[in-house]
């Protein structure tokens, strides 16, 4: 479901007010954000505890090389004298060995969740209301990514996903519901390479798993998100990304927690800054509030 034109401009209207006189310490938006989970739900510390790196870029590097000593050990290397057909049988080889380990994980978390908790714990409207703030935001909205240095190059998914978890956080939504899905691989997006995209997501009744990322107009299934995100792979439609999810207080693929040493990064520092003034909960209740109207 899209937001209407007017509901989008009122919460647009809502943030350039606000944004000037609201403000809230970095500091106890971290140490909410790196609040521990309780008891998670859909099962998230079993998924994340299989691993054998803490670090998910070193996870996936290890997992390539894993495959890669089973292609090597593959009939199919040796099938093809042609150096064309056999790149493309090995990026086909990787392909689907890359889809069992995330089918892995989508099965995991589909046998986590019961319908009875997600009639529950349903945050439809609070997924559209972020959702809302997002792409209109003065600040985090993607189309304001390039006045900032080095922002297309950048990206700054990871702080987006932390501005989302805090907004949820002030809408009420447990920590123990709140999920990180990071996607990492060889990805390419709007004339930029990068090596991991993040979003999160929630639990709704009907859609299941909500991922919030504001590079599309609104919230997706999950496995609508992974599907648009998997296009984004250099190598699709025969990519090799590899999903991966995650306690929400996970900032980036090789830091498990927000971390303020991370947020003055002289690279990210400009944005971050920018940012900070936005951080009142009150804009997102007052958005949620408008737009379940």
């Amino acid at each position: 479901m899209r937001l209407s034109k007017l509901k989008m401009a009122v919460v647009t209207v809502i943030f350039f007010l606000s944004g000037k006189s609201f403000g809230r310490d970095l500091q106890d938006v971290v140490n909410r954000l790196n609040q521990d989970q309780l008891e998670p739900l859909f099962g998230i510390n079993y998924l994340m505890d299989k691993g054998k790196y803490e670090d998910l870029g070193k996870q996936y590097q290890s997992e390539l090389r894993t495959i890669n000593q089973r292609w090597q050990l593959s009939d199919l290397r040796k099938r093809y004298s042609n150096k064309r057909k056999q790149a493309l049988a090995k990026n086909t080889f990787f392909h689907e060995e890359m889809n069992l380990l995330n089918q892995k994980l989508l099965r995991v978390s589909q046998s986590a969740n019961r319908v009875d908790l997600f009639e529950i714990y349903d945050y439809y409207d609070k997924a559209q209301a972020v959702q809302g703030i997002m792409l209109n935001h003065p600040i985090a909205s993607p189309h304001r990514v390039s006045s900032f240095d080095r922002g297309n190059e950048i990206g700054f998914c990871f702080l987006r996903a932390f501005l989302v978890h805090h907004y949820l956080r002030g809408l009420g939504v447990s920590q123990d519901h709140i999920v990180k899905v990071f996607a990492v691989g060889d990805l390419y997006y709007a004339t930029q390479h990068w090596n991991f995209h993040v979003a999160v997501m929630i639990p709704t009744v009907e859609l299941g798993f909500l991922v919030i990322d504001p590079i599309h107009e609104h919230p997706l299934p999950l496995r609508a998100w992974i599907r648009s995100t998997r296009s984004l792979g250099i190598k699709h439609p025969i990519d090799r990304v590899r999903f991966f999810l995650s306690s929400p207080k996970r900032f980036l693929p090789s830091e498990n927690s927000h971390r303020i040493s991370t947020l003055e990064h002289p690279v990210l520092r400009n944005f971050v800054e920018a940012l900070t003034p936005y951080l009142s909960l009150d804009d997102a209740r007052v958005s949620h509030r408008f737009m379940r109207n």
